[in-house]
């Protein structure tokens, strides 16, 4: 008997600046389409390995430049996604600023999300997508967010995140970020209500709101 063919995985793009609200959008998807038909793919999870730097090294690093991802990597395993091949992808340490020893096994699900500030930077990248979202979010709400969430998530100060805000994050995302809102095919206003958010992904998907 000849096993049915599984389809490939439809892959979705959520752009935008940090604390733009892409992770909750994230989520927000993953639970309406279920967790057994949607699986997320995070940037972060693509950090270079810095075990050769020592940790004064590791924290002068500009965490928000193209150069910090190992993009590649990301390239490779959306390419064996769409063969419908699973994936073991890194994860990374915030506490050590290093790639951990431990991997994420993601399976080919109908939809991957892939989440990232620089989602749609690369030209390769971007062809891999079927739908390219960039969330545009007023600047004073992001940092507002990030402040927020730092200080929960990772316990830093927030004068350590107001100095990392102007000297690399506000500065890369002008450079490498915001540019690529060009590219998508939808963009959202990051600070309207998260559920008409998602109504409008959720909409565009064929997926009715609620199922």
């Amino acid at each position: 008997m000849v096993a049915m063919r599984r389809k490939k995985p439809f892959i979705i793009a959520i752009a935008g600046g940090s604390g733009s609200g892409k992770s909750c959008l994230s989520r927000a998807l993953i639970a309406a389409l279920s967790p057994h038909r949607a699986a997320v793919i995070e940037l972060d999870y693509y950090y270079r390995d810095q075990t050769r730097l020592d940790r004064a090294e590791r924290d002068k690093l500009n965490y928000d430049h193209p150069d910090s991802l190992e993009l590649s990597l990301l390239q490779e395993h959306l390419a064996a996604l769409r063969a419908v091949r699973p994936v073991d992808v890194p994860q990374y340490d915030y506490a050590l600023h290093t790639r951990s020893s431990k991997s994420l096994p993601i399976d080919p699900k109908p939809f991957i999300l892939v989440e990232g500030i620089l989602a749609l930077h690369l030209e390769s990248l971007r062809k891999a997508y079927n739908l390219k979202v960039y969330i545009d979010t007023p600047e004073a709400v992001r940092l507002e967010r990030r402040l927020a969430r730092d200080a929960v998530e990772r316990r830093r100060t927030a004068q350590s995140v107001l100095e990392q805000w102007n000297s690399t994050v506000l500065p890369m995302h002008r450079q490498f970020c915001e540019p690529t809102k060009q590219y998508s095919d939808l963009v959202l206003r990051g600070d309207s209500d998260q559920r008409e958010i998602l109504g409008q992904v959720l909409n565009i998907l064929g997926i009715p709101e609620g199922l």
